[in-house]
Formats: C-alpha cells, sequence, structure tokens
C-alpha cells in the first residue's frame, strides 16, 4: 500500500502549536483531516520524523550551508523551501527539516499581536503589576471581557515564522478594518463564561451599556463570586462618561487597566484558542451567519478547565511583567 504524503512544514508547526494547547491528538488529526496515526507518530518523535526513506544517500549540509541557510530562515521569514531556493541547496526539506531539530535555539511558533510600548506605557505596566505582585486565589473574582473581530477568510495575524530563541520574539500588527467580518464580544470568569454577543456595526457607549446591562449583570450571577471586579480595556468606547457612569451606578467594582497590555489579559489566549478552533483546518466562510454558528460552536466547546489554567497563570505573568520592567511578556 502506498504510504500517504509527508507532514508539510506548515502541519508540523499547527500539531506543535495545538500539542502545546494540550488539545488532543484525535482532535488535531480531525481539525488538519490527518490520520490520528500520522499525528501519533509525528509527536512521539518529531525531530526524526519523516527519516525513514527509501534508500539512497541523503545529500547533506555543510556548516556554512547551515548557518546561511539558518541566517535567512529567521531574519527574513522565510519557509523551509523558500530559503533552500535564496541558498541554492540539493539537500530534500525533510534533510533541512532535520538539520533544524537538532538546533536547539529554533522554534516553529505563531507571531504574537502587540501593540508599540512608550515609556510611559511600560511605566504603567509596571506599577499596575507592582499592585497586584501579591494576588493569587484574588484572580478569581475577576471577569475578564473583550471584543474580537473574526473575518470570513481567515483571522488577522494569523502568521507562523522560525524563530531563533536567543532572539526578541517577533509581532505583526492588528488589521482594524475591512468587510466580511463578524465582531463579538465575550467575558470569562472562573467558574463560568459568557454567552457570546454579536456586535453590528460600529461599538459605541451606547451599544457597550446595552451589552454590559443584558449579559455582565447576568453572568456575574451565573459566575457565583462575591464582590467580582470587572476588567476591561482602554478602547474609546469603554472609557467614555456614560460607561462610567452606568459602572458606578450599579455598584460594580472595575479593574484600573494599563494601556496597550494584551499579553496580561488572559481573555486574549481564550480568543486565539478559539481562532484556531475556528480556522484550524484553514476554514473559510461563506457568509457571515455560516461563521457566527462556528464561531458559537466552539466557544461553547471550549474548556473551562483551560481557562481556569489561564486564571492560574496570572502570578506568573505579573512575575514576569515586573523582571522586564513593564516590557512585553511572553505571554
Amino acid at each position: 500500500m502506498p504510504k500517504g504524503k509527508f507532514l508539510t512544514d506548515f502541519e508540523k508547526g499547527q500539531i506543535r502549536a495545538y500539542a502545546e494547547e494540550r488539545i488532543s491528538k484525535r482532535e488535531i488529526a480531525r481539525r488538519l483531516r490527518r490520520s490520528h496515526n500520522v499525528i501519533l507518530n509525528f509527536l512521539k518523535d518529531p525531530d526524526n520524523y519523516g527519516n525513514n526513506h527509501a534508500g539512497g544517500l541523503t545529500p547533506t549540509v555543510t556548516a556554512k550551508e547551515k548557518r546561511l541557510f539558518l541566517r535567512d530562515l529567521t531574519n527574513k521569514s522565510l519557509s523551509i523551501r523558500e530559503a533552500k531556493r535564496a541558498n541554492r541547496l540539493t539537500a530534500s526539506v525533510t534533510t533541512l527539516w532535520r538539520s533544524i531539530h537538532v538546533t536547539p535555539n529554533i522554534k516553529f511558533q505563531r507571531m504574537k499581536v502587540m501593540p508599540a510600548l512608550k515609556p510611559h506605557h511600560m511605566s504603567a505596566r509596571l506599577e499596575w503589576a507592582r499592585d497586584h505582585m501579591s494576588w493569587t486565589s484574588e484572580w478569581h473574582k475577576v471577569i475578564f471581557s473583550d471584543e474580537k473581530k473574526f473575518n470570513l477568510d481567515g483571522p488577522d495575524g494569523y502568521k507562523y515564522y522560525w524563530h531563533d530563541l536567543r532572539r526578541e520574539q517577533q509581532w505583526v500588527s492588528k488589521s482594524v478594518a475591512g468587510g466580511g467580518s463578524v465582531m463579538v464580544w465575550g467575558a470569562i470568569g472562573y467558574n463560568e463564561r459568557s454567552n457570546l454577543v454579536i456586535i453590528d456595526g460600529n461599538l459605541n457607549a451606547k451599544k457597550y451599556i446595552d451589552i454590559l446591562q443584558q449579559n455582565l449583570l447576568i453572568f456575574a450571577t451565573r459566575n457565583a463570586v462575591e464582590d467580582y471586579i470587572f476588567q476591561q480595556d482602554n478602547c474609546p468606547a469603554h472609557k467614555s462618561q456614560a460607561v462610567s457612569q452606568w459602572i458606578t451606578d450599579n455598584n460594580i467594582n472595575k479593574m484600573q487597566w494599563p494601556a496597550y497590555s494584551p499579553d496580561i489579559n488572559i481573555i486574549e489566549n481564550c480568543w486565539g484558542h478559539l481562532v484556531r478552533m475556528v480556522y484550524g483546518t484553514g476554514r473559510q466562510f461563506h457568509s457571515r451567519q455560516e461563521l457566527k454558528q462556528c464561531i458559537n460552536e466552539k466557544w461553547q466547546e471550549m474548556p473551562q478547565e483551560y481557562i481556569q489554567h489561564l486564571f492560574k497563570s496570572m502570578p506568573d505573568r505579573i512575575f514576569q511583567l515586573i523582571h522586564k520592567n513593564g516590557h512585553k511578556t511572553d505571554y
């Protein structure tokens, strides 16, 4: 019986990313539309995947060729095939893949999204971290909230690259405009998550107050945490005087949030997880209704244990934020 096609470089990267998120092997196989055995064999020994070949001599890569190849791979964000062509290498992609995986400093990962931080942003982030450095179980009282845009043709900033671990991570800018998309609002608590709310048109103060009135108060009761603390970021609709007054009128304890801090907002990790669930097989959508249905289904499928794991990560995020003096963290 002929063998199936080897996993592509991108598929291998996807498998690694899913595995790091503790997604089951069968679920990874379903999302990539690959057999369970292929996923199992790769994760069993990723470094030697595909080493068994039909015979013949394997072309070697000299130390100089490897050095130039890895330089192009990491500095120019090229794929393995592109770096191979750029350096006119005769070695196969499989051989080059093996040469990467015996290099401990190279990792295939998704490019993170983060706004540019200025000195006053870093100072505010550091002060906020110091104010919360003693928190442990107190984080269980926090309700994290945010909005997220999903496009019909795929997510913004969903870009993978080869990262040299000895260098700073690369970041990609968010896309903030474009048609064919669905905007949602959601919130997460330690015990429960809210329903997703579809936002039609641009979010303004009136729409945001309606969302909070119809969803936050009910969700806070369902989350079963007394004296909860409400977190939101600093987008214009959130900071309006009308919203601030509504929060005051409803006796809601609001957390002061440092600007430009998605790396310490754990709902951003939930959005990332949801994006992988929605688009994990390269899926695109033909209508907003189809996309809405998929987003809601995947949101409900997300394990609450995963969300609780994110809550438990907050002390480590605070520690790293202090250690980096307010600079970007690895989260």
